[in-house]
């Protein structure tokens, strides 16, 4: 497992992060954003339509995020062994109301080191 990376947007003293989960969780984030056949390698294996999924007049929002928890728990299983996604739900539900955004929240847990974390997928982008 990567236990130290480089803190990205880079600065002149080159700051690293450590954290693993916070790598787990930017790595996640990078695969959700990334259109699936967006990359020349590997172009069936990586990347979402997470946008789609979620915004998509012919996907219902609960069918969506049951799909973006799937993909996610893929992901993660191929690539990251012991972090799983322990939650996957619509939240915000009545502040969002008629507003057309809907926020997602994605938990995932370390259950080497029984860390948990949460990212958030609002709107039109994370």
């Amino acid at each position: 497992m990567i236990t130290n990376t480089i803190k990205y947007p880079l600065d002149s003293s080159l700051t690293t992060i450590s954290d693993p989960l916070s790598i787990i969780k930017n790595d996640l984030k990078l695969f959700l954003l990334t259109q699936n056949g967006e990359r020349v390698i590997r172009r069936s294996r990586f990347g979402v339509n997470t946008m789609d999924l979620l915004f998509s007049p012919n996907v219902d929002i609960d069918s969506g995020v049951k799909l973006l928890e799937s993909y996610s728990k893929d992901y993660l299983a191929r690539n990251w062994q012991g972090v799983v996604v322990t939650k996957c739900d619509q939240i915000n539900i009545s502040q969002n109301a008629g507003s057309g955004i809907v926020d997602i929240e994605i938990i995932i847990t370390d259950t080497n080191l029984g860390n948990s974390d949460s990212l958030i997928i609002s709107g039109g982008g994370i």
